[in-house]
């Protein structure tokens, strides 16, 4: 606890000095995950997140996924994720609340296994192709690329991370061009962050962070800060 309180101190400094500029959101999250057998998992999420700024519930929001280990160094991912939130198209159908759905697929390398230095720097690549549709707007069409830094400590609850995160959207303009209509694809945002997982046991994670926003079609950058915590239910060893 002696060390929490100072952790969500600075976090709330720098979010509210940020806020005063720009939006300032909370994202929080709890999960459950279970391993089917060794090398395969499925977790599921549920997430609230907060426009701080205005102070104002913006969405909800429940998420499955499953991970499949092919060998240590590389895992496959399958995601589907459905959220809820305010529509802003009511007048058209009259409904309070819209949905989106979102289906995505990657791979996550660690090269830092490989390099045999993982003793003292997780290095975690991850490529993934994600589309999601909405209710009266383009679906979208996204690929995304992570890099993800986990310096390694002495601490055996505290991992410290950071991240960058690319994000290029393949169909971000939509246009005719003569008698034909046209798609063009924009790299439209970056995501850095950067945070730590606390490890209380081998079940029980809890994860605080920020995360930063950039988007690349305007000037408007978003800072949030990231509260979870995840239960992973493993089989007993007979």
């Amino acid at each position: 606890m002696k060390l929490l309180l100072p952790i969500f101190f600075l976090l709330f400094v720098v979010g509210y000095s940020f806020s005063q500029n720009n939006s300032f959101y909370n994202r929080s999250s709890i999960a459950a995950k279970f391993y089917l057998i060794k090398k395969l998992s499925i977790s599921a999420e549920l997430q609230g997140r907060w426009n701080l700024t205005e102070r104002s519930y913006s969405k909800s929001l429940v998420t499955l996924e499953s991970k499949f280990a092919l060998t240590q160094s590389i895992k496959f991912g399958l995601l589907y994720r459905n959220s809820w939130q305010t529509n802003d198209y009511a007048l058209l159908d009259g409904k309070r609340q819209m949905t989106s759905q979102r289906i995505s697929f990657g791979i996550q390398i660690e090269p830092s296994k490989w390099l045999k230095i993982d003793k003292y720097l997780g290095i975690q690549i991850t490529s993934k192709i994600q589309y999601e549709n909405f209710k009266f707007k383009r679906e979208q069409l996204y690929w995304r690329n992570k890099l993800t830094l986990r310096p390694q400590f002495k601490s055996k609850i505290i991992k410290p991370f950071l991240s960058a995160e690319s994000f290029y959207r393949s169909n971000q303009y939509y246009f005719l061009s003569g008698d034909e209509f046209v798609t063009e694809g924009l790299m439209n945002e970056m995501r850095y962050s950067i945070g730590t997982d606390l490890e209380i046991n081998n079940s029980n994670t809890f994860t605080i962070g920020l995360l930063l926003r950039d988007y690349q079609t305007t000037n408007n950058t978003n800072l949030i800060l990231n509260l979870s915590y995840e239960h992973t239910f493993r089989k007993n060893k007979k």
